[in-house]
């Protein structure tokens, strides 16, 4: 009898084993290594899991690497961009660098008021940080000059949420005449930083729409804007595309590190 139930154990204790490795596996610490496999990946589960590995108090050395990887995917997430704005706190100097640097690629207006405040830190490495950040975020060429960026926010802040919120009002109903349209496009792709969430509301609204002109247009500002909160919708909707907007469709998923062929889940 002893014979016949060790038999039945040792299977059942193997199959247990062979069940939880994957759970194991998962549970392991992150290793450069696999932040390396992140980065190469890419996409939006690639993203969330770097942010992960930020929020996971491991070393510096890893943060730094993870905010380098979303830096690098440059995919804007909102669980991301928190977790990048909360490491401009971080104890280690390397790390708030890294940060600062990331909120470049993944900020918004929101941020601004963040890295002006880091233009006038004692910590040199910061100040330069902050602002190659919002150089990188605004797409301008700034003043040298704590003093006069905060002016500058100041003037421009308004007058650029209002081009935005503009231009995505007016742009469906633009499409007829090319050049009008191409303004309007081109405005959402300078200013939809100040509002990445308004512009993905847009977007996600326009991909649905039977017209693949006006489809093409949320294609194009969604790669533009790295709107990675709509991979999942962009997927979805380049199956349904044609020739008038493939090629944008194409460029979208190039820019939120969708697999050919890839869909919704």
């Amino acid at each position: 009898m002893r014979q016949v139930m060790t038999a039945i154990a040792v299977p059942i204790l193997a199959a247990g084993l062979l069940a939880t490795g994957p759970a194991a596996s998962a549970e392991e610490d992150p290793t450069p290594d696999r932040i390396a496999e992140l980065r190469t990946q890419g996409g939006r589960e690639a993203a969330i899991e770097l942010g992960e590995i930020l929020e996971e108090g491991v070393s510096a050395e890893l943060r730094v690497a993870a905010l380098e990887g979303l830096a690098h995917l440059g995919l804007r997430l909102e669980a991301t961009r928190r977790a990048v704005r909360h490491a401009t706190e971080a104890d280690d100097l390397a790390v708030r660098v890294a940060a600062w640097r990331a909120l470049g690629r993944l900020g918004d207006a929101r941020d601004v008021p963040g890295l002006l405040e880091g233009l006038r830190s004692e910590e040199g490495k910061i100040r330069g940080a902050a602002f190659t950040a919002l150089g990188t975020l605004s797409g301008r060429r700034l003043p040298a000059s704590p003093t006069r960026c905060a002016q500058w926010w100041k003037a421009t802040e308004p007058r650029t949420r209002e081009a935005l919120s503009g231009a995505l009002d007016v742009l469906p109903d633009a499409l007829q005449d090319p050049a009008h349209a191409a303004s309007h496009r081109a405005t959402i792709a300078r200013e939809g930083w100040v509002d990445p969430g308004a512009v993905a509301d847009a977007a996600k609204a326009w991909l649905t729409s039977p017209d693949h002109a006006l489809r093409a247009e949320a294609f194009h500002a969604i790669a533009v804007l790295r709107l990675g909160a709509l991979s999942e919708a962009t997927a979805t909707a380049r199956r349904f595309a044609d020739e008038t907007d493939e090629e944008q469709a194409a460029f979208a998923a190039h820019a939120l590190g969708l697999r050919e062929g890839e869909s919704s889940p």
